[in-house]
């Protein structure tokens, strides 16, 4: 609505940028260039912390496989999530089919622009887990964020291309269509934006109030998204210790008792398969000096869709 208010009052009659290209050529070098040199000061490297991914050793198959499974995943999210996509990709076809309708040099080399980029984005990128997109846990494809105003402005453009053809009636089905898939985007991201808030807030509520009980105790999870989503409820800071296999719980649990805690709580991530909680407790043995131990689980109950156990370190006779 915003952008397409901005067209009626001819914004593009600013011409201040038009008219001093050279001072935005250099905003934007020196904007990405001290954006590259902040990361080479703060990671050794100018991409930052996403170079662990980025530059990890995968082979050419790999990688366009996974570039192949993100493609597909964040097209479908950026469909889904701004509807009016599907105009831009109207449009395309209707200057394909219809006379009248003409692509112009610029709004091709805007089409070309977003598809390298929906496409770098997707070699670049890690493959999303646990059944997410790549991007984890998101509303919409955050990745392609930036492809947002580019696709609204281009498709106020290219409405008002349409309307000014020679055929009244192309004009107000595109309009019509324009209007749908509009309010189709609103509806997605207002109503069932709030309805998706709410339910996921009810997956997560009985296990937050379950750790606020549990002050002192320390808590190990099977995934790094359990964190993700219930520390910032707890309202104080609290550890989280990441335990996914057999080794990592017993290393955990040798070093709570250097610090003489003799239990943990363990909370398993819903939407993947918890190895440690099927487990026998005798796989759980450690020897700590002259002495051995035994780490036993015991299920507490499901709290809203956590699966969560008591963890109790057993001093062996």
């Amino acid at each position: 609505l915003l952008v397409y208010s901005a067209s009626l009052v001819h914004l593009n009659q600013l011409r201040f940028l038009a008219q001093n290209k050279e001072f935005l050529v250099i905003s934007m070098v020196l904007t990405v260039g001290l954006f590259f040199l902040s990361n080479q000061l703060a990671y050794s490297h100018p991409l930052g912390i996403h170079a662990i991914q980025v530059v990890e050793k995968l082979s050419l198959f790999k990688r366009l496989s996974d570039g192949l499974t993100n493609f597909k995943g964040l097209g479908f999210a950026l469909f889904e999530y701004l509807p009016i996509t599907y105009f831009f990709i109207l449009y395309l076809g209707l200057c394909l089919f219809r006379r009248g309708v003409g692509l112009t040099p610029h709004l091709g080399i805007i089409y070309l622009i977003c598809l390298v980029f929906t496409i770098g984005v997707s070699l670049l990128v890690p493959v999303g887990t646990a059944g997410l997109i790549a991007g984890g846990k998101q509303w919409g494809a955050r990745f392609l964020l930036i492809l947002v105003p580019i696709i609204s402005l281009m498709v106020v453009k290219e409405l008002t291309l349409i309307r000014k053809t020679d055929k009244p009636i192309l004009g107000y089905i595109s309009l019509f269509i324009f209007s749908m898939l509009l309010l189709i985007g609103l509806h997605k991201n207002t109503y069932d934006g709030v309805v998706y808030l709410q339910k996921n807030h009810q997956g997560i509520l009985p296990a937050i109030e379950f750790l606020k009980k549990q002050e002192n105790t320390p808590i190990a999870i099977s995934h790094q998204f359990v964190a993700q989503a219930l520390e910032p409820g707890l309202g104080e800071r609290r550890l989280f210790f990441k335990a996914e296999d057999r080794d990592q719980l017993v290393k955990l649990g040798a070093a709570l008792v250097e610090q003489g805690q003799q239990k943990f709580t363990y909370i398993c991530y819903p939407f993947s398969k918890c190895n440690i909680a099927q487990e026998k407790s005798d796989n759980f043995k450690f020897n700590k000096g002259t002495e051995t131990f035994k780490i036993e689980l015991s299920e507490l109950g499901k709290f809203g869709k956590y699966p969560i156990y008591e963890a109790e370190i057993i001093n062996q006779p």
